[in-house]
C-alpha cells in the first residue's frame, strides 16, 4: 500500500509541480524581459532619426513584444499559474516531509511514553495514511476554489467583500470595521 499510493502520490505531484514550475518560469520571465524590452525597442525608434524603415521595424517589435506580455500576462491570471505553482511545491513538501518522518518514526510518529508496547511502522501506519491522504483532499479542495473563484471582483476591492481579520485575530465584516478619526490621531 506505501508504494501503491504514497509513493505513487508523490511522484504525480512532482511531475505536476515540475511542469508547473516550468509554466510559471517561462511566463514569469517573458512578462519581465518583454516589459524591460518595450521601452528599450520605443526608446531606439527616436534615437536612430528620421530613417523611416528604421522606425517601422522598431515599431513593430516593440507592438509584438507588448502584445506577447499582454498575452501571457492574461494567461496567467487566467490559469492562476502563480497560485498553482506555490500550491503544489507546499503539497510536495508537505508529503515529503510527512514521509520522514513516518519512516523515522518521529514527531506525531514517535512512541508516547504513556505506551506500553514498541513502537512500529505497522502501528503508525493508519495514522501515516489519514494524514497523506488529508493533505491530498486539502490540495483538490484548494485547487478546486482556486479555479471557481470568482474572477469579476476588481482586485483593488476585494477587501470590501469579504470579512477582515485584524493583528490581534479578531474578524470584522465590511459593515462593523472600526474607522479611525482624525481625532484620534493628533497632528
Amino acid at each position: 500500500i506505501f508504494i501503491e499510493r504514497y509513493v505513487k502520490m508523490v511522484l504525480k505531484y512532482r511531475t505536476r509541480t515540475a511542469k508547473t514550475t516550468a509554466i510559471y518560469y517561462i511566463l514569469k520571465l517573458t512578462m519581465i524581459l518583454g516589459s524591460v524590452l518595450t521601452p528599450a525597442f520605443m526608446t531606439l525608434q527616436y534615437l536612430t532619426g528620421p530613417i523611416k524603415d528604421t522606425v517601422s521595424v522598431y515599431f513593430w517589435i516593440a507592438w509584438i513584444v507588448s502584445i506577447i506580455v499582454g498575452l501571457f500576462t492574461s494567461f496567467a491570471t487566467f490559469l492562476k499559474i502563480d497560485k498553482s505553482y506555490f500550491i503544489l511545491h507546499i503539497t510536495l513538501e508537505s508529503l515529503k516531509t510527512e514521509g520522514w518522518r513516518f519512516i523515522e518514526l518521529s514527531q506525531k510518529y514517535k512512541k508516547k511514553q504513556t505506551d506500553l508496547e514498541p513502537n512500529s511502522h505497522n502501528k503508525q501506519f493508519p495514522k501515516f495514511c489519514e494524514i497523506i491522504e488529508q493533505v491530498n483532499r486539502d490540495t483538490m479542495k484548494t485547487e478546486y476554489a482556486l479555479n471557481n473563484e470568482k474572477s469579476f471582483r476588481p482586485e483593488g476591492q476585494a477587501h470590501l467583500l469579504s470579512p477582515v481579520r485584524s493583528p490581534m485575530g479578531a474578524r470584522f465584516s465590511p459593515k462593523e470595521m472600526p474607522m479611525a478619526s482624525f481625532e484620534t490621531f493628533p497632528l
